[in-house]
């Protein structure tokens, strides 16, 4: 020990070896004690967060460019916040295998559906739209020689069929035989008002919709992503997410360990910092940032037109027939669409 401080004493008092380092540790102690302008602690801050994510997504971004992605109707008719939001769900979908669109009503979020469809689409990927029936149309729409259908040159092929197909052995739905279809060679599944599956009944005698949807989709077949969309993916318990996101999982509640999360929490007593870190990996940001606490649940905050206004105000299209959410009027080429 004496002697470790000798040596210490000598280098100190060595001019040779101090000189540069005692003005390095001084020009880095006055550096501390300077004012900054609060825009440089913010840029400082949002760097130190979103490094990782922004030089990943930079590389995403590039790879995707070379699809064609960028140059197709829907993503050019995208706001600002819409195609983050697209982009967003993509790499969830890649990195988790299973994605949820929790959007306020009004921001678009079938829009966002279409253009994650369109990018899985120029990969060759088989794709089904799970929806209600009473909505149906508004999906159908885009795949068709339509006047209606202003993304007509993206000739969009995903099929369509309706929640209750999933109770039907037989039968046509649309074009499609319910007798021959092939269940499990979707690669990816789009699910329209997906709070619809927010329970897992178990009941005796017949398989559920849940249980069909599970077994011959997701557990069978080629391995399957899933987009979910829905405005209120929890109603009164964390189940109704639990029982959502074991789609993504394969039904292995376990699936997301390697991301913090040991078990997906059903109870809200011990779920809630469970759901935090659900939501800070889902969504890019950092673990203190409460979910729930804004309008969008799922990827990003509020952000784009009409979100601070009433809703007939900034998007009167989807509360025609009592809210239920129409096929909007066609919109020049070089306007964007607008979002329902």
């Amino acid at each position: 020990m004496a002697q470790t401080v000798v040596n210490f004493e000598r280098m100190w008092c060595d001019g040779a070896t101090t000189g540069s380092i005692q003005e390095e540790f001084l020009a880095a102690a006055r550096a501390l004690f300077e004012d900054r302008a609060p825009e440089s602690v913010y840029l400082r801050v949002l760097t130190s967060l979103f490094k990782d994510f922004v030089e990943e997504a930079g590389e995403e971004t590039a790879e995707r460019g070379k699809t064609g992605f960028y140059d197709s109707v829907v993503w050019n008719k995208l706001y600002k916040f819409q195609r983050d939001g697209v982009l967003g769900a993509i790499e969830k979908l890649e990195r988790h295998n299973g994605c949820i669109i929790a959007d306020s009503v009004g921001l678009g979020e079938t829009f966002e559906a279409l253009a994650v469809i369109k990018y899985y689409e120029l990969r060759n990927d088989r794709v089904l739209v799970l929806a209600p029936k009473r909505l149906r149309e508004n999906w159908t729409v885009y795949r068709g020689n339509d006047n209606r259908n202003p993304l007509a040159e993206d000739r969009f092929h995903y099929d369509v069929l309706n929640h209750t197909d999933l109770s039907r052995t037989s039968g046509l739905s649309g074009d499609i035989d319910l007798a021959n279809t092939n269940w499990g060679n979707y690669d990816l599944v789009v699910i329209d008002e997906s709070h619809n599956f927010r329970n897992n009944p178990q009941v005796k005698g017949r398989m559920t919709r849940y249980e069909r949807l599970m077994n011959e989709v997701f557990k069978n077949g080629v391995k399957t992503k899933v987009l979910m969309l829905s405005a209120t993916p929890v109603n009164t318990r964390l189940a109704d997410l639990k029982n959502q996101v074991l789609f993504a999982t394969e039904g292995d509640d376990q699936a997301l360990a390697t991301d913090g999360i040991k078990s997906i929490p059903s109870d809200p007593g011990q779920g809630a910092e469970a759901l935090q870190r659900m939501a800070a990996h889902a969504c890019g940001h950092p673990e203190h940032e409460v979910p729930g606490r804004n309008a969008r649940h799922g990827l990003h905050p509020p952000a784009g037109p009409g979100h601070d206004r009433p809703l007939a105000q900034a998007h009167p299209e989807v509360l025609r027939h009592e809210g239920r959410r129409k096929v909007p009027r066609p919109t020049g080429p070089d306007q964007p669409h607008p979002a329902h």
